[in-house]
Parts: structure tokens; sequence; C-alpha cells
């Protein structure tokens, strides 16, 4: 069916550039060019429109069978139980053989934005055939000019349709990133907050303790204990096991 609609469609346009009044290479840039872009173009929306409308059914069929099975499932069916847990069986993995298919193609119409990829064809495919039309009947930018005059305008209206839609092509994947670009900058500053949150010590003891070591450096005193690189945390547990031993020493 595709292959019929193209061929239709190449005809058409193709009898139409052999009638101008153009040179033989200008008319074969035509066909090879233009012509070629409109019916890959065509091709590609209706390709695109097929499966978005494909999935489309099956996601729309599987949702309405889908409860009105499980509905069932548990049912007594005949006085045997055997019979009624085979089809109950049945039944279950028919369930999940349609929930998996409509998982599926949902999942590949998001994927792959068939709705999306439509309509950019669609809207490309229509826009270089509307400026052929214009280019044809000489109508439009190319009113009071002849064929051969506006041959090169008519290709560079041609090119830059072409240059817009391979760069929204291009641009597909390009939000995506941000996106997870985005994410990951968030997770990376609440982790930060998080951790600066749960640490039990303030940062004014902190600075405190940082002053009392400078302190310690400049006097000389306490060296062996510098030179280990003990971090404030460890100096306020030694404080802390300090005054305990004073306290025990005093009430002895």
């Amino acid at each position: 069916m595709l292959s019929c609609c193209t061929n239709v469609t190449h005809n058409r346009i193709g009898n139409m550039i052999e009638e101008l009044e153009l040179l033989e290479y200008q008319k074969t840039l035509l066909k090879n060019r233009f012509l070629d872009q409109v019916v890959l173009y065509d091709k590609k929306a209706k390709t695109a429109e097929f499966f978005y409308i494909l999935f489309s059914v099956f996601i729309t069929i599987g949702s309405i069978i889908l409860p009105a099975l499980l509905s069932i499932q548990q049912m007594d069916y005949s006085d045997n139980d055997e019979t009624d847990e085979k089809i109950q069986i049945t039944i279950y993995w028919i369930t999940w053989t349609i929930s998996l298919v409509i998982t599926i193609c949902n999942g590949l119409i998001q994927l792959l934005g068939l709705n999306k990829q439509y309509l950019s064809y669609v809207r490309t495919r229509e826009k270089m055939l509307s400026e052929g039309w214009y280019y044809f009947q000489l109508t439009g930018d190319y009113k009071d000019s002849t064929h051969k005059i506006s041959f090169s305008e008519f290709c560079e209206e041609i090119e830059k349709i072409k240059q817009n839609q391979v760069d929204k092509e291009l641009m597909f994947m390009e939000p995506k990133k941000k996106k997870q670009n985005e994410n990951t900058n968030s997770v990376t500053s609440i982790g930060a907050s998080n951790q600066g949150a749960n640490n039990p010590v303030s940062n004014n003891q902190r600075e405190n303790n940082n002053q009392d070591l400078r302190n310690m450096n400049l006097n000389g005193e306490n060296e062996p204990l510098l030179n280990k690189n003990i971090n404030t945390d460890e100096v306020i547990n030694l404080e802390v096991l300090e005054e305990n031993s004073n306290r025990s020493v005093s009430n002895l």
C-alpha cells in the first residue's frame, strides 16, 4: 500500500517536472533532490502513522480486555477443581501477555515519539509540496518570473526546508540529556546538604577547634598530636575524655 501511494506521488510530480521549460540537468536535479525528498518524507510519515495507529489499537483493546479477564479469573467454571485450575492458569498467562504487550507498545510510542515524528514528517512534506506547486504555477514568490530564472531560488528554499527538518531530527535526544544532567545536579546538591545537616559538629565548634589547633601549632604545644593530622571530631572526643577523667578524679 505504501509503495502504491509512493509510485502515484512520484509519477504525478515527475510528469510535471518533464513539462517544465528547463534544461535537462535542471530537471534531473529536481527529480533527484526535490522529488526524492518528497517521496521519502511521504513514506516516513505513512510509516510513523501506521505504527502509531497499530500500537494505539493494541493499547486501547488490551486496556479493555485486561480488566474483564482479571474479573473472571477466580470464578468456578465447572465441578472439577482440576479443570477450574487449568482455566485459571490459562487466563493468568493470557492477562500477563496482554499486560506485557500494552507496556511494550506504550514504551515504544514514548521512546520513538511516533506521534511527533508523524507530525514533523507531514509538515516537511507539505512544505515541500507547497513550495513545489508555487514554483510550477509561478505564483507566490515566483510570480512574474520564469522557471529558468527562479530555479536557483527554488532549490535554496528546498534546501532550507530540508535543513530545518534535519536539525529537528538531530535535536530529538537533546532535551532528554538536559533533563538527566539536571537530575544529577539536584541529587548531588541534596546529598551535600544532607551530609552537612547530619554532621554532629556545628560550624562554630569546627571554627573554634581549628583556631585552637592553629594556636597550639604557633605555641609549639601538642606537636605529636598535630603531626598525626587529627581532625576536629577527634579533638572534641579527646576533650570529652579529659573532662570525664577530671570529674572522676574530683569524685575520688
